[in-house]
């Protein structure tokens, strides 16, 4: 659950010399998931960011690089993993991902479901905090919880808890 490319690859937000290693963070989720699929190739992969998982370390992905970033991940994490290919909300989750990078499945029908949380947004180094992405999940979360059927059980799936300071 989270860090699925190697470490610094994540830029550092606040150097402006930093050399750019954006690229090599996206090929690396590729690779990453390409290695992933040929060993485990029924095995369902879920992922959630974390801090070394976006462009800039620490940090949620920023507006200008969401077009290119979301639907990437999205392809590469859910479309050509053969196991995660076979879930039956992929738009649903390509929609939510692209919002902000979470999104929920089932894992068992109408009885237990997977919410994958960004908690970029939430925590304490985050310098470039949204709040409207930040309500835009928190009502994700909520709508998932409050349309549950009876006996429905929930997994809440992240990579750094909320105000992680470390």
């Amino acid at each position: 659950t989270g860090d699925l490319a190697a470490h610094h690859l994540a830029m550092p937000v606040d150097k402006e010399d930093a050399k750019d290693t954006y690229g090599l963070l996206l090929e690396s989720f590729g690779y990453v998931n390409q290695l992933l699929a040929q060993k485990f190739p029924d095995t369902l992969i879920l992922p959630a960011f974390g801090n070394n998982d976006t462009k800039y370390h620490y940090q949620p992905t920023f507006d200008a690089d969401k077009q290119v970033f979301y639907p990437g991940f999205y392809q590469d994490w859910f479309l050509k993993h053969p196991n995660n290919a076979g879930l039956t909300n992929l738009d649903e989750i390509g929609a939510a991902l692209g919002q902000g990078g979470f999104y929920k499945t089932d894992l068992i029908a109408d009885s237990l479901t997977l919410i994958a949380v960004n908690s970029l947004q939430f925590n304490n180094k985050n310098n470039h905090k949204s709040q409207a992405e930040i309500d835009a999940q928190l009502a994700f979360v909520r709508e998932a919880l409050e349309a549950a059927k009876p006996n429905q059980r929930f997994l809440l799936m992240m990579h750094i808890y909320e105000s992680c300071d470390y």
